[in-house]
């Protein structure tokens, strides 16, 4: 399916939260290796990750280094990865999620978007993975397509509507959004709310690019601005872009195609057929 980048440096978000240090400490690094074999046998024997996924992953997980007050938390308790559509924001988001379910005992994460069929996506692409692995799956006593993932240390992941008031109070360990642009700023609040009584949790919207119109992206792309710009009173908010110069269609196809692939990594690192997204660009009625 995936084949790893060949220049991991094409690939860096635009805009970003810069980790504590060089070496930081990630909980992606006991992850990964499960994802590697677990990915395998659900999807494709040639799995691999790009190196962008992968650094994106041990990023968006960060956590506090030995010797801090907070060792081993999280944290970040607020994330938001932005980049273009078509470079895999379900495979980011079910290995997050199984993420989720494997960190800690009784961990509860929620799935939401705009639609509950939206949510699902990455929801039952966590499903598969975890009943494709024998060793995954004895660990789950349920997984049922509308009921929720059950683990057998009482965790679980459930698909919740996307609604404030559904949320509220809700006391989440992690809470997968999907496609901000198109959700009200309550459901944010309600979910960061929910999730300020645990020690050691994550708020994660990944997402495209809205319009003047998505109110909660604009305030979130505003937060991030200053998180990337080192506001210590943001220490604990990720934020990760990838986003084109300018909001425009250049004329030449070679600075097109390098708007491109600054707003879509999976382009940059050749996972994606550039002559293919160039053509499908040019074809694209105005707006």
């Amino acid at each position: 399916m995936n084949s790893p980048s060949s220049s991991n440096a094409n690939c860096t978000a635009t805009n970003y939260t810069k980790p504590l240090s060089e070496d930081f400490t990630s909980e992606a690094d006991w992850l990964l290796p499960i994802v590697k074999v677990a990915w395998k046998t659900a999807d494709d024997p040639d799995f691999m990750l790009d190196e962008w996924q992968e650094d994106l992953i041990r990023r968006v997980l960060e956590t506090y280094p030995p010797g801090h007050d907070r060792a081993g938390e999280l944290r970040f308790r607020q994330c938001v990865v932005s980049m273009g559509r078509q470079n895999g924001k379900s495979v980011l988001g079910a290995i997050l999620g199984l993420h989720g379910l494997l960190r800690a005992q009784g961990q509860l994460v929620v799935g939401i978007a705009s639609s509950a069929d939206q949510a699902r996506i990455v929801y039952e692409r966590t499903m598969h993975v975890i009943r494709s692995n024998p060793s995954l799956s004895k660990l789950f006593t349920k997984l049922t397509d509308t009921r929720g993932i059950r683990a057998k240390d009482g965790g679980k992941y459930e698909i919740k509507a996307s609604t404030g008031a559904a949320l509220q109070g809700l006391p989440v360990n992690m809470a997968l959004i999907d496609e901000l642009h198109l959700l009200d700023s309550s459901l944010w609040t309600s979910l960061v709310n929910g999730a300020a009584s645990k020690k050691s949790s994550l708020v994660l919207g990944i997402t495209t690019a809205g319009d003047e119109n998505s109110l909660l992206l604009k305030d979130l792309y505003e937060t991030g601005a200053k998180a990337v710009a080192g506001d210590k009173s943001l220490e604990r908010f990720g934020f990760f872009e990838w986003c084109a110069p300018e909001a425009r269609v250049p004329d030449n196809d070679e600075e097109l195609l390098e708007y491109l692939k600054q707003a879509n990594p999976a382009l940059a690192c050749s996972r994606i057929d550039a002559e293919n997204v160039l053509s499908d660009v040019r074809a694209m009625p105005a707006v």
